[in-house]
């Protein structure tokens, strides 16, 4: 038995809710990241989204009564659309993108069997991601530019598991506001894992360098 999600327990600094949930037992840590945990991300990026996908199909309607009257409109139109189409793409991917945020929940188990990965969209739950012992290798801080605020100074992180090559990795938090929560749970994780934690972390060592490349764990 463990206890329940919530705040923290013991020396833990309190955690909020509504970004992380943890729960301990004799197995390990288990966090949970529940949905609709950063709306002031996904909302002002599905808005631009979906003003970047109606702009271009206002004009396309408006311009395709008067394209179809003439084969010369047509290939007008035929060309115009060649050119607008992308930006329309571009907008939707966007909105679906900020839906996804919206929708997704994360769970996480890490303990001595290593650290399980499973992400959730509106409580379906996708195929798990697993890492043993002997191929964790480090907790690495990511700083995603599409998941940042436009409302707030602090970053947003995520922590992926990674093996010694960095060729396996796999999400174990997201959506973490400022360096010392995220901190605070990279030295659970670490913990529950037993690995080693520097005395001393150094924010310019590599592992804990900024990322802003646009690389997505979760894919």
């Amino acid at each position: 038995m463990g206890a329940d999600f919530g705040a923290g327990t013991g020396a833990d600094a309190p955690l909020p809710r509504r970004l992380v949930r943890l729960r301990r037992s004799s197995a390990g840590i288990t966090l949970y990241y529940p949905l609709f945990r950063c709306p002031d991300v996904a909302v002002p990026l599905a808005l631009f989204g979906a003003l970047a996908f109606a702009l271009p199909a206002l004009g396309a309607a408006a311009l395709l009564p008067s394209a179809l009257a003439s084969a010369a409109g047509v290939m007008i139109a035929v060309l115009v659309g060649v050119f607008i189409a992308p930006f329309a793409l571009f907008g939707a991917v966007l909105v679906l993108q900020a839906f996804y945020m919206l929708s997704h929940a994360l769970r996480v188990e890490a303990g001595p069997h290593g650290v399980t990965s499973t992400v959730l969209v509106l409580g379906v739950p996708l195929p798990r991601k697993h890492l043993a012992p002997p191929d964790v290798a480090a907790i690495v801080p990511r700083i995603l530019t599409r998941h940042q605020s436009l409302f707030s100074p602090q970053p947003i992180y995520h922590l992926v598991a990674c093996d010694a090559g960095r060729t396996r990795c796999i999400t174990v938090a997201a959506s973490l506001r400022g360096e010392a929560l995220m901190m605070q749970v990279k030295t659970a994780i670490e913990a529950a894992l037993g690995m080693a934690a520097p005395l001393s972390p150094d924010p310019d060592a590599p592992q804990h360098a900024s990322r802003r490349d646009g690389f997505d764990p979760t894919k």
